[in-house]
């Protein structure tokens, strides 16, 4: 499986125009088209307004948003009927958090796939923080919203529960043992003590007996605590 990178930073709208190119040809042809060219000529005043648009949407939802799968999330819930004025509606948010439940719940998932998602979580928490000005203890210590980044941004698909399998049970507790029930009943639909049980409990077991999967869980797990010293 090849490795998708989560981009923590404002995608340029050619980068937008294309990746949404990219999805609908695969959608219809099952394989990637090349890289498109002359987006000068591609990009009317029209497309390019909703393009902008859509990057607004990116910015204000800055971290919580993983574009990229929010684009792959439209396109394969429309089919056919893709239009970039789905881009940031309402209609193309529900699409974007259905694709994110069912791949967070779907069994299955091949163990090259988890590692990627472990190193794209990491990856992503570095990058966000640094972006930021925060640490990473700081990034796990937010409590300023309704809902905590690092929850947020679970429950957005930008940071894996893999990744939080990797963290023994004293570093999760850490991390989410002072959130309240109310916050993981809203978006998981269980209370904190069944999340880190169930949610990330059984996927440490699950991780514990893949081979490439199993060699970083230490070197993760050492790697964030220090960071939360």
């Amino acid at each position: 499986m090849a490795e998708r990178k989560m981009d923590c930073r404002i995608p340029t709208v050619e980068e937008i125009y294309e990746e949404c190119h990219r999805e609908a040809f695969f959608a219809k042809r099952s394989v990637y088209p090349k890289r498109l060219k002359n987006f000068g000529k591609i990009l009317t005043d029209e497309k390019r307004e909703l393009l902008v648009r859509f990057q607004d949407f990116i910015r204000r939802n800055f971290g919580s948003v993983d574009w990229r799968l929010y684009v792959k999330a439209c396109v394969r819930y429309y089919r056919g009927k893709f239009d970039l004025k789905l881009l940031g509606s309402l209609a193309a948010n529900r699409a974007y958090r259905m694709y994110v439940s069912y791949s967070r719940l779907s069994e299955g998932q091949s163990e090259d796939g988890i590692y990627c998602d472990i190193l794209n979580s990491i990856r992503f928490i570095r990058d966000f923080s640094a972006e930021n000005g925060v640490t990473v203890k700081e990034y796990f210590s937010d409590r300023e919203g309704a809902v905590p980044i690092a929850v947020r941004h679970i429950y957005a698909g930008t940071v894996s529960l893999y990744f939080y399998a990797c963290l023994d049970r004293e570093l999760n507790f850490r991390i989410f043992g002072d959130i309240p029930d109310d916050v993981f009943y809203e978006l998981f639909n269980v209370p904190r003590n069944e999340f880190l049980s169930l949610m990330v409990g059984k996927r440490r077991e699950a991780i514990a007996i893949k081979p490439k999967v199993a060699g970083i869980i230490n070197s993760v797990n050492c790697k964030f605590k220090k960071a939360m010293e």
